[in-house]
This record gives structure tokens, sequence and C-alpha cells, in this order.
């Protein structure tokens, strides 16, 4: 990351060492709040970051899809919202706002224990997506484009 004001502009101002396990493929600036950045890569991973401290580590890491994530995008209103999209044929939405209040010793449903709290949604059914946007003025849609074609849609819970 460069400031651009400064003199010296061959020195980044912060610099993300091993920000992924593999090749990071997207990344996406927060339109609420400018510091935020979240990166989603080879190894299916997504992870905010807070620019203004990077030698922390991220905000927020979820190696949740099994693919690469093909991209990634913050709603245009919810600074703590966003939607992904994986090779592994899904489209997820988050809400980093959504804390995990587990203490362990809750019953786990089975077939629910891979899915984190901040999980809001899953769409499935498109193969090899490629881009997935909000809508800048319809809260809660998105359009998705794939190599079956584009789908839009809206969550319930939204």
């Amino acid at each position: 990351i460069w400031d651009v004001r400064e003199a010296n502009r061959k020195k980044a101002a912060n610099h993300i060492k091993d920000a992924h396990a593999g090749d990071v493929n997207v990344l996406s600036w927060s339109p609420c709040v400018g510091e935020l950045l979240a990166t989603g890569g080879d190894d299916g991973a997504f992870k905010v970051w807070d620019t203004r401290n990077i030698g922390v580590g991220p905000m927020a890491n979820f190696l949740w899809h099994k693919k690469p994530i093909t991209s990634i995008d913050w709603h245009p209103t919810d600074e703590t919202t966003l939607v992904l999209a994986s090779e592994d044929s899904c489209v997820s939405l988050w809400d980093m706002a959504v804390e995990d209040d587990q203490t362990g010793t809750e019953e786990i449903l089975p077939g629910t224990e891979h899915y984190p709290p901040q999980l809001m949604f899953v769409h499935q059914g498109q193969k090899d997506p490629k881009e997935v946007r909000w809508h800048p003025q319809l809260p809660g849609v998105c359009v998705c484009t794939a190599g079956t074609g584009f789908n839009i849609f809206k969550t319930c819970n939204m």
C-alpha cells in the first residue's frame, strides 16, 4: 500500500507479507470504513485487514470455501457485510459484526458444525462463478456472473 503524497514512492507505506497461503486473487476496499481491506486467495480463505495495523495480522480470517476465491465485494452501505464468489460453485454472504458466542459446551446439531456464525447465506447452483457485486441502490440484492450465465438474487435475512 503506497501513500502517493510521500516523496519517496519506491517504499510502500504498508506491506502485507504472507497474506494468504497461495496467491491473492481479489481485494476490495470497504466503501464505509476506508481503512478496511478484504482479500481472497487461492487457498479458499478470505481475510479482513485494518491497514492502520497490518503488523498484528488480519482482523478476520475465514477458511470456509473449498476452492479459490474469485470475487469479493463489500456491501455499499453496511460496513460489516461482504459477499464472495468461489470456484467451489458457491456465493457466500458474511456479516463480520456477528460474534461467536459458543462456549464449547453447546450441543452442535449434526451437519451444522462447519458453518461459522458469521456466514449469513450460501447461494449455490451456478458453475464457475467469476464476479459478484452488490446492487448500489437495492439493499441486499446481488448479481453474480458465472460460466452458466448470471443470477440476480436477494436474501431474506438482509
